[in-house]
């Protein structure tokens, strides 16, 4: 029995190693391209270990390409070591140790006097991994938090800090919306209820296009006048965007947004239900009354209170009538929760009371 799930994969990877350690054995060295596209560099050497495979590579040009002014450079200042992380194989770290050369610039116009080499597209300056185990480390940060990132790409033996992941993510480079037309901003909370900012979002493709560091008229026209294409503003209820699109001078179109629009009919709707509160109780009630005769319960006539509700004009006073009317002719509480829609506590509160309180106020705990 296998120890190990991934042993059988081993044995076909380790072949490989071997070409190519068989290789350097032979010949001075072997391209490194058929694992790492555009990469101009060559094994020199692999060791191996229980958990780590260390690569020893070097470029395979022989000259140097100054990145500053583009001129071609022999002669070797100095040499130095890089050592970069790539993706695991096979559940095994991936060390590459490049032997990496400086070079003279030659070039009386250019600023530099040295330049370090860099081995092709696949490992970029000033960084410590791979082109394609930076492309995983973004995709994770991308999809999720930097901390669960973190984990996730610690398991599969790439050890990075959730800093890290979000420097990398920072030094994406964000494709400009210059022409956008139609915009939606509203704003959102980097910590709620203390620091918020705007967010603005592409109506035609539905995508956000840019964060503003606050929620200001100034920022925000001031991102208007960088984009002077848009015509057309979905916003909320807030002062703010509307006098920086007032100020601006442009000529843009301000609509509501859908959530807002929305809102304000169910406001409206409330109040005008407020304001005829009695009267649409009481048609239910007789409605109710109607389809539950046979299960009203017969009550002395000395027990009856007749309760003053025509001028009642608050939902929770008439609630509260009717509740104790239901109590009267000694309806239980889940019936008069059942019979009115409203929840037992309430109707064990309301039962308990001889008067209804006022409504506590938001400040008061």
């Amino acid at each position: 029995m296998s120890n190990s799930p991934n042993k059988g994969e081993d044995s076909k990877f380790l072949p490989i190693l071997r070409h190519f350690a068989d290789n350097h054995s032979q010949t001075s060295s072997c391209s490194l391209s058929s694992l790492y596209e555009r990469a101009e560099i060559s094994i020199e050497s692999i060791n191996q270990s229980d958990s780590t495979i260390d690569m020893y590579v070097k470029t395979n040009l022989n000259y140097g390409l100054c990145p500053y002014c583009g001129k071609i450079s022999f002669k070797v200042h100095s040499k130095y070591n890089r050592v970069i992380t790539d993706l695991p194989i096979l559940g095994k770290k991936v060390i590459l140790h490049i032997q990496t050369r400086k070079f003279f610039c030659h070039n009386p116009m250019c600023g530099k006097k040295t330049f370090a080499e860099q081995p092709g597209n696949e490992v970029f300056r000033y960084r410590r991994r791979t082109r394609r185990c930076e492309i995983m480390v973004v995709q994770h940060g991308l999809l999720c938090s930097s901390n669960k990132a973190k984990k996730l790409i610690r398991a599969v033996g790439v050890p990075l800090c959730n800093t890290t992941i979000l420097r990398d993510i920072h030094r994406m480079s964000i494709m400009p919306r210059d022409s956008v037309k139609n915009i939606g901003v509203d704003d959102w909370a980097f910590r709620k209820g203390i620091t918020y900012g705007s967010i603005i979002v592409d109506l035609d493709i539905g995508r956000v296009i840019d964060l503003l560091g606050d929620r200001g008229k100034d920022s925000f026209r001031a991102w208007l006048f960088k984009h002077p294409n848009v015509s057309l503003v979905s916003r909320d209820r807030s002062t703010d965007y509307t006098s920086a699109i007032n100020t601006s001078g442009m000529k843009i179109t301000e609509v509501a947004d859908r959530f807002h629009l929305v809102k304000n009919m169910s406001d409206c709707l409330t109040k005008i239900v407020s304001d005829h509160y009695a009267d649409y109780r009481s048609m239910v009630r007789a409605n109710q009354e109607s389809d539950s005769k046979s299960e009203l319960l017969s009550t002395p006539t000395e027990k009856k209170t007749a309760f003053v509700t025509a001028f009642a004009t608050d939902s929770r006073q008439i609630m509260f009538n009717e509740v104790k009317e239901l109590q009267l002719k000694g309806f239980k509480i889940n019936k008069i929760a059942t019979t009115l829609g409203i929840a037992r506590q309430t109707a064990r509160k309301y039962m308990a009371a001889d008067t209804l309180l006022p409504r506590k106020k938001q400040n008061q705990k």
